[in-house]
């Protein structure tokens, strides 16, 4: 059966819109900190780490975490278990699906203003996932990534992921994946060819109208530079850089939005 199938109704029918963000790093760091203080003037935040930080961040040891692993493995020697496995296994105990969840990783940089916005014209629009560079498999079927993944869903597609919305009705089918399969697939299958079959459907925060022109440069790789600085940008590993993005002087406008490369 499509793993994206629906049965029942939803349980995030009727729920207020909310915002909760979990913040995602290797480690806590300055990054980690400028983005959780915007974030936190905008809805609740948490930061999950994928190594221990003692009352700076949740992290479950490796040890938690059997059947929860595979979400960020989209290639055969990356990490079974990162900060993505260990936010879902933090969801998964607390058994609350009344509102949606944001996933932003910590070298995801932007002006306060840019980010309330962007986080508005998802509330308004309530999809299941809101992500960029959305593709369905029959339009880049040269995709590097599908890597038989594709087979899981009757129209797999796929979406890119450092900064994305899911809602309680997505984050639901999420888990329900693992409990089927006793494991993760990699998120960027994952998400969005759950999604496509959901009740909202997917918002691409690159092509919509109401949300392209907030970001910058976002793409997968190489780091941002400060000349392309302007609106949400990743990657930014510089943490000065990243520090000056988020910054509320930082309101001029982007001068340009880059996908992430095949």
């Amino acid at each position: 059966m499509d793993p994206a199938g629906r049965s029942g109704a939803s349980i995030s029918s009727g729920a207020a819109f909310t915002h909760r963000f979990l913040v995602l790093c290797r480690a806590p760091s300055p990054s980690t900190c400028s983005l959780s203080g915007i974030l936190a003037g905008i809805g609740a935040v948490e930061t999950i780490s994928d190594s221990p930080a003692g009352s700076e961040a949740v992290w479950i040891p490796d040890t938690e975490m059997d059947g929860f692993g595979g979400l960020a493995k989209w290639a055969h020697d990356g990490p079974e278990i990162t900060a993505w496995d260990r936010a879902f296994r933090h969801l998964s105990r607390e058994q609350d699906f009344s509102s949606g969840v944001w996933f932003i990783e910590d070298d995801v940089a932007g002006p306060p203003d840019h980010l309330s916005r962007l986080a508005a014209r998802v509330a308004l629009a309530a999809p299941d996932l809101a992500a960029t560079d959305v593709r369905h498999h029959d339009e880049d079927p040269g995709w590097p990534h599908w890597h038989g993944r594709a087979g899981c869903f009757a129209r797999p597609v796929r979406s890119f992921n450092p900064l994305c919305y899911l809602s309680p009705w997505l984050l639901e089918r999420v888990l329900l994946y693992r409990e089927i399969h006793h494991r993760f697939m990699f998120l960027e299958v994952l998400f969005a060819s759950l999604a496509y079959r959901g009740q909202g459907g997917i918002m691409d925060l690159a092509t919509d109208r109401s949300t392209s022109g907030l970001f910058g440069d976002f793409r997968f790789r190489p780091p941002v530079e400060a000349e392309h600085r302007h609106g949400i940008c990743h990657p930014v590993k510089d943490c000065d850089l990243h520090a000056a993005i988020c910054s509320p002087a930082e309101t001029s406008p982007p001068k340009r939005f880059c996908q992430s490369p095949a």
